[in-house]
């Protein structure tokens, strides 16, 4: 019986110091050697030198996010590992079309070179950030975000009990007051610089759409799910699900339950964090869930793959 594998991406704010080092095959650090020529970017450089704070400015993290998660799909493709299913949170989206064969890897630099650019300056323009909140449902966020009267809104639906809001600093305080009223355990401030996924991005939104209708599309080699839509595509309109998604909130327990009706039971977060590996330990407790950053993990991975493979043969 052939297993469905399924490759998750994450977005911004998996970004790391030193993220990239762990690439050291030929494969792997030719994609870094693109941003370079692409955008004029050293990767490499930038994430062995940058302080936390400054790999976090928008303009830095989504390119070099984007360049380590396509450098470990490529490390898992040359041990041959690759996705029947792809889905992406937020900016992972972008790695999610490149990896299916939907896109080629200079538009996908171009594309998120566009979106990191646009989505920076809507937030200088109307400046605001991230806040998760654990414990409460995101029918008990809407209520707490309406309850603090401010512009807060749901961005990320993780899981049941784990939803991201945005909005202005104002607004995020009111509401992780009024959340921990309703009894949140947690409210973290997010290390990310813009209100994603809300409608304080709608300039970004509209400069997106047009950058992603620039570039050429070609029907991907695996199913794409939509963590806009939270539903697989098997026809989709690239341009419209891309731009939608910075203003509208990443359906990540939708998307999931999509990925999971597609039969898939290897779950592989594919680049820098293990954010998306634990979420999928929580929404897919029967799969198995690995997290590759590195070429040393993608060998263990594809080691271990090649041996379920095996046994259920």
């Amino acid at each position: 019986m052939a297993i469905r594998t399924a490759f998750l991406f994450p977005g911004q704010g998996s970004q790391a110091v030193a993220m990239v080092d762990g690439f050291t095959g030929e494969a792997s650090r030719a994609v870094l050697e693109r941003a370079r020529s692409v955008l004029g970017m050293d990767i490499q450089h930038i994430c062995a030198t940058s302080s936390p704070t400054a790999l976090a400015r928008t303009e830095v993290a989504q390119p070099a996010i984007f360049a380590a998660s396509v450098a470990a799909a490529t490390a898992l493709a040359t041990r041959g590992v690759e996705p029947d299913v792809v889905a992406g949170h937020s900016l992972g989206e972008i790695a999610a079309v490149v990896v299916a064969g939907a896109l080629d890897l200079d538009d996908g630099f171009a594309l998120v070179e566009a979106r990191a650019r646009a989505m920076a300056k809507a937030a200088r323009e109307t400046p605001g950030g991230m806040a998760a909140i654990l414990g409460l449902s995101p029918d008990a966020v809407a209520d707490a975000c309406a309850a603090a009267g401010g512009t807060a809104t749901l961005a990320n639906i993780n899981t049941h009990e784990q939803v991201v809001v945005s909005g202005t600093d104002h607004a995020l305080a009111a509401v992780a007051a009024e959340a921990k009223r309703r009894g949140a355990r947690r409210v973290i401030r997010l290390e990310v610089s813009v209100a994603a996924h809300s409608p304080m991005m709608a300039p970004a939104e509209q400069a997106v759409r047009a950058a992603a209708q620039a570039v050429a599309w070609r029907r991907p080699r695996a199913l794409f799910v939509s963590a806009a839509s939270g539903r697989a595509e098997p026809d989709p309109d690239f341009p419209s699900l891309l731009a939608d998604a910075v203003t509208a909130p990443v359906r990540w327990t939708d998307a999931m339950a999509s990925v999971l009706a597609t039969g898939a039971v290897t779950l592989i977060e594919v680049g820098p964090g293990h954010v998306l590996a634990g979420l999928a330990r929580r929404l897919a407790p029967g799969c198995e869930v690995f997290t590759v950053g590195s070429d040393e993990e993608a060998a263990r991975v594809a080691a271990r793959i090649q041996e379920v493979h095996h046994a259920r043969v």
